[in-house]
Formats: C-alpha cells, sequence, structure tokens
C-alpha cells in the first residue's frame, strides 16, 4: 500500500450538470456540523454566475441543477460517484451566507452519506490546529484545476504563501490573499497551511516531532478566486488574472450553517 498524506483524500472532484450536460468541473470537500453532513464548494460553481460582476459564467446562460461529487470509497485509491439535486422543484437545496449570501463566495450543500463511501472531513486531517498564520507562510491549495488530477481521482496540490494579514480582514470581509498560480477547476478547495518536521504554535511554541517529512497542517479555509486587476493600454481597460487568490475563512462555513 502506497502511503498517502491525509490531506490527499479530503478533497471532493465535481462536475456541474444540467441535465446530463457537464457545464464545468469543480472542486469541494465536506464539512460535519449537529450531526449533519455538508458538501462545501465555491458559490459561484452552483449560480454559474462570477462572484463579482454577476456575469454569467457560460455563454449560453446554462446553469446546474445538479452535481456529480466523486467520493472516496473504504479503500484508498476507489472513488464512487454521487448525483445531488441543487434543487427541488423550484426551491434551492443549497445555501449560502444569511446575511452577505452576495458577498462572500461559499456554498453548501446537505446530503446523505452512504455506507459505500469512506468520506474524510477537512477537519479530520487537520495535524496541528494550533499551527501559527503569518505573512508568508506556506499554504497548499488542493484540487483540480481545469479538471485535471494527479492519479485516479487524488487532487493536485497547488503551493503557495500567505498574502495577506491573516488576522485582519480584506474587504471587511472574512477572507485572506494567497499568493499561488491557481486556475478555473479550483474554486472551492480546501485550503491548508501546512509545515514540514515542525512547527511555530500560535503561542510561540516551537514544536518538534520524530519522523523525516512528517507534514503537520492547519485547515485554513475555501478557495474561491482570483483577484483581477485592471490595466490601461491604448485607451483601453483590460482585465488581468493576477497570482492572488482569495481564500475564505473556515468560519464562515459554520457562519453558513448556523445560518439555516
Amino acid at each position: 500500500m502506497p502511503t498517502i498524506q491525509g490531506m490527499s483524500l479530503v478533497p471532493i472532484f465535481l462536475e456541474l450538470l444540467l441535465e446530463d450536460l457537464r457545464l464545468a468541473t469543480a472542486s469541494a470537500f465536506i464539512h460535519r456540523k449537529n450531526k449533519k453532513t455538508f458538501l462545501v464548494t465555491a458559490r459561484h460553481n452552483l449560480t454559474a454566475q462570477h462572484p463579482e460582476t454577476g456575469q454569467n459564467l457560460h455563454s449560453s446562460g446554462a446553469r446546474p441543477d445538479r452535481l456529480r461529487a466523486w467520493l472516496p470509497k473504504e479503500n484508498i485509491g476507489e472513488w464512487i460517484d454521487r448525483i445531488w439535486p441543487l434543487k427541488w422543484n423550484e426551491d434551492r437545496l443549497w445555501y449560502g451566507h444569511a446575511i452577505k449570501e452576495d458577498l462572500i463566495d461559499v456554498a453548501v450543500l446537505p446530503i446523505e452519506e452512504d455506507s459505500e463511501t469512506q468520506i474524510r472531513t477537512a477537519l479530520s486531517k487537520e495535524t496541528a490546529p494550533d499551527l501559527a498564520l503569518h505573512v508568508g507562510a506556506e499554504v497548499f491549495v488542493l484540487g483540480y484545476p481545469a479538471g485535471l488530477t494527479a492519479s485516479k481521482r487524488f487532487p493536485i496540490w497547488k503551493r503557495g504563501t500567505i498574502a495577506s494579514e491573516p488576522e485582519l480582514d480584506v474587504d471587511d470581509l472574512p477572507k485572506l490573499l494567497i499568493d499561488t498560480a491557481t486556475y478555473s477547476g479550483m474554486s472551492g478547495s480546501a485550503v491548508y497551511a501546512a509545515s514540514t518536521g515542525g512547527y511555530v504554535s500560535e503561542k510561540g511554541h516551537r514544536v518538534f516531532t520524530a519522523g523525516a517529512g512528517v507534514l503537520h497542517s492547519r485547515f485554513v479555509g475555501v478557495y474561491s478566486s482570483r483577484l483581477n486587476a485592471k490595466e490601461e493600454a491604448s485607451n483601453q481597460q483590460i482585465n488581468l488574472a493576477t497570482q492572488i487568490g482569495v481564500v475564505w475563512k473556515r468560519s464562515v462555513i459554520d457562519e453558513i450553517i448556523d445560518g439555516i
């Protein structure tokens, strides 16, 4: 049996569907709270609208009415798909933030677990919850850029660093920025801070562990999108995708669920 990092078992590969037509792929993960299970992803994956401008993400204006999620089975390296509707009649089945839904690009979908799947939540693979977060700290975005996978349904790890003061909110919203090259398909990815061998705790203590290559991790939040910058060229404004990504803080997930 190959050695697998525990965090590689967290991401969920998503296919956004309109009936049987695949509109897009995306990333997600699972969160449990109050004895219930939720699939967590970026809100714009479900609305098919740009999180800032509201513009349709598909030229036809199509929006998904269901999704296919690839869930891990008990045997590591095996997955099984589940299709869940996003609405019933005209009622939406997923939830955004109760107060700031249009501003916070995170959504949750209540799901039912079954005996064929072996779900690992994002928090279940957090091995160092007191790992200090600071500007320049290393993070990993675990997802599926452009629908690519590392092997079977294992995610691709994109390395980055925290690019804004993590204890401060960006734009007065519960988010922080990271410096990393991300791509479409990664929206909804779980983001972890990580340190190999040892780490510094929030209280400033140095924590060391035996064994080479031990990866300590702290769940940071939900990756949603890249920042866009505008540049003037030939009297025209050009939108440029930066290598600065937006991560919604983990507290947002519980806020959404508590507001249901």
